[in-house]
């Protein structure tokens, strides 16, 4: 596959890309020629890692009329814990407003399978099934269930007076607690227990689980529909024995030709023959292929016989089936070393390869909390496009609308839940916690999340400090400090194109002395007192000069721009991808897609569209982006380079692949077609 890739076409320069800004708004439809002639058009909301929190648990602690989770614990985790329970009701009336009635929650349902959590999820549940004849269809997540045959939960809840709270299913844990200043007691409740596979698809049965009178069709893997017959023997690590395990695949036909395909893939590894610990990597089909190809050769023949007899089919599991974000997960992990994305999670092509044997066209996954569409062409020639459903507990928050007019014809619109009644009916609650961390000299960074209008902007602004005040601690030191420092991304420009060897602690002193209101004399001055020539230095900004008249953009607007916002828009992307162009600014995207276009000459064998990880990262490997102290040897120019060759290629990647607002998809072609133009930066492939 070759691309457009001419330079000068590949942004559109800052006037016409804002002038085009307008075709970010998702209600730009195009309208095609559906290639269903009997009508039987059916629609289908997708939902990601919801992640159900009940406001209104019992745990018999609080004196509040809620029971939530501590802002602290949210601003520390992947995603908001309290504000789900409101989008969720907003987004499932969103659904019956769409004339929506087949619903599909793609795993992760729960927070971690808690009982008090999952009776009040099974309770909306029931209320819409019964008053809006909507149908669900639930698979299992890695936090639902945490272990095969449930275990011992705990969380830190927050008190009436704005103190937390430990509540844990474990006696002997509560018993033994000792308070601190940010938790100051600990209650036992029966209800943290987190529930096995077979607790929770007799609880939740009535949603795809168990057989249901009206379904037309129902079958799992296994020999027969019973909770009891449906297992498999799962092996140990080292395969010296296995113990048996749940397993919740199915297939329904809630109506005459649609088939809804449930793809089970959580693998839990017993640590000892009596079952009683697991291990779970969360992997999905990485291991699934081994441990469960009783699974997927069913897979197999149900792709088959739908192919036969003409059925829409339409297959989940809570796992990716291809590489996600773009191809971009390695440089991303290399990058902000995030686990949920790091390479050990990604599917190989292997796998990808061995689904396309299966006959496997169109794939819908959630468990990664981003906004994303892919296709793979395999060594058959058979092409497999996989979407990823965003979180709606997380940025971006959304969902897919799929409409299948034909068994090779879908239309995927990713619907934003921009406002959600009472998102901030907990915020007094905060303010609460607010007084006592304050009473008690800790830390309340993300008091300025209180200040957002809208749910949208509420997430967006968690990720910010999530990854402002928890997760940049974990990169590698160089990226730490650039980003502390608020470095500015013209002098970082500058910066790669020096030819020379500059240890840690001169990059050091760089880091911390150019500031983004200092004059170029100064930061010249500065570069020398480091070691680099002026010739070096005026050379090197006079390639950045011409690069920024080449590509057609403000010198003066790219001065304004620091390595911080650079690194949380780039994060942004990586969660809602072409969505995120309308909360970041077009033209900001424009301008650090310049940057990175820059960035690209530090890539080693000049390739953006592959990776070689000898030379792409240290040590010839992603992990290797992280390190936890200041190291002389590591902390160094060329390896600096090699981070900001990764960022090229995301930026890149970005460019060049499928879209995710508003498409069709064709399986038997792999066609993806886009109906939005929500990434006006997109470079169209020679061959779409």
């Amino acid at each position: 596959m070759s691309y457009q890739l001419s330079r000068r076409k590949f942004l559109l320069g800052s006037a016409s890309v804002a002038a085009t800004s307008a075709t970010l708004l998702p209600g730009c439809k195009i309208d095609g020629n559906h290639s269903n002639s009997n009508n039987l058009t059916h629609k289908i909301a997708l939902l990601g890692d919801v992640h159900f929190h009940d406001l209104h648990g019992d745990f018999g602690f609080n004196q509040n009329d809620v029971c939530i989770r501590t802002m602290q614990d949210s601003v520390g985790s992947t995603r908001m814990f309290n504000e789900n329970y409101f989008v969720f009701k907003a987004t499932l009336d969103e659904i019956v407003a769409e004339g929506i009635k087949y619903v599909i929650l793609v795993g992760d349902f729960s927070d971690d399978g808690q009982e008090a959590h999952v009776d009040g999820l099974k309770k909306i549940l029931d209320q819409y099934s019964d008053d809006y004849q909507l149908e669900f269809f639930l698979t299992h997540g890695n936090h639902d269930p945490t272990t095969p045959y449930g275990e011992d939960c705990d969380k830190t809840f927050m008190r009436y007076d704005g103190a937390g709270v430990k509540v844990s299913s474990n006696k002997q844990d509560v018993d033994n607690f000792t308070p601190t200043k940010e938790v100051a007691e600990a209650l036992y409740s029966s209800k943290m227990q987190s529930l096995g596979f077979t607790a929770l698809m007799d609880k939740l049965g009535r949603f795809g689980f168990q057989e249901q009178p009206h379904y037309v069709h129902y079958e799992t893997p296994w020999k027969s529909n019973k909770l009891q017959d449906r297992v498999y023997n799962a092996p140990a690590a080292d395969g010296s024995f296995t113990v048996e395990c749940p397993d919740s695949s199915y297939l329904v036909e809630p109506i005459n030709g649609l088939w809804i395909c449930s793809v089970d893939m959580n693998c839990h590894i017993p640590s000892d023959p009596a079952g009683k610990k697991w291990n779970h990597d969360a992997k999905g089909y990485e291991v699934g292929k081994i441990n469960k190809h009783q699974v997927l050769n069913w897979l197999k023949d149900v792709i088959k016989r739908a192919t036969e007899q003409g059925k829409t089919l339409l297959v989940f599991s809570h796992y990716p089936a291809i590489e996600y974000l773009n191809y971009s997960a390695d440089d991303f992990y290399y990058l902000f070393n995030d686990y949920s994305y790091n390479h050990k999670r990604v599917p190989t092509s292997e796998t990808t390869e061995e689904l396309i044997e299966c006959g496997l066209k169109l794939h819908f996954a959630g468990h990664i909390h981003i906004n994303d569409t892919t296709k793979y062409t395999g060594r058959n020639g058979q092409t497999l496009v996989n979407i990823q459903a965003p979180s709606l507990a997380a940025y971006i928050p959304a969902y897919k609308k799929i409409t299948c007019y034909s068994p090779d014809e879908f239309e995927v619109e990713t619907k934003v839940i921009e406002n959600v009644p009472d998102f901030d009916s907990l915020f007094s609650y905060y303010q609460a916690e607010i007084d006592w961390r304050a009473m008690n000299n800790l830390e309340t960074h993300w008091k300025s999340m209180l200040d957002v209008t809208s749910y949208r902007e509420l997430m967006y602004q968690h990720l910010i400090c999530l990854t402002s005040n928890n997760k940049y601690k974990d990169w590698g030191w160089d990226m730490r400090n650039l980003y502390q420092a608020q470095f500015p991304m013209y002098w970082l420009m500058v910066v790669s194109l020096f030819d020379i060897e500059l240890k840690g602690s001169q990059l050091k002193a760089i880091f911390r002395s150019i500031t983004p209101d200092l004059t170029q004399q100064d930061a010249i001055r500065i570069l020398t007192s480091q070691g680099v020539t002026q010739t070096m230095i005026d050379d090197a900004i006079y390639e950045v000069d011409q690069h920024l008249i080449t590509m057609n953009y403000s010198k003066d607007q790219t001065k304004q721009f620091i390595f911080t916002d650079y690194c949380n828009a780039t994060l942004h992307i990586r969660n809602g991808d072409e969505l995120a162009l309308q909360d970041i600014g077009i033209n900001t995207v424009v301008g650090f897609s310049v940057i990175a276009e820059l960035f690209s000459r530090c890539d080693r064998d000049k390739n953006l569209n592959n990776h070689v990880y000898e030379q792409d990262y240290l040590a010839g490997d992603p992990s290797s982006g992280s390190h936890a102290d200041f190291d002389e040897v590591s902390d160094n120019l060329d390896n600096l380079k090699l981070r900001l060759a990764s960022l090229a290629r995301i930026f890149h990647m970005f460019r060049i692949t499928e879209p995710t607002t508003h498409f069709n998809v064709y399986p038997s072609t792999g066609q993806v077609l886009d109906l939005s133009n929500a990434n006006p930066l997109r470079i169209k492939s020679n061959v779409d």
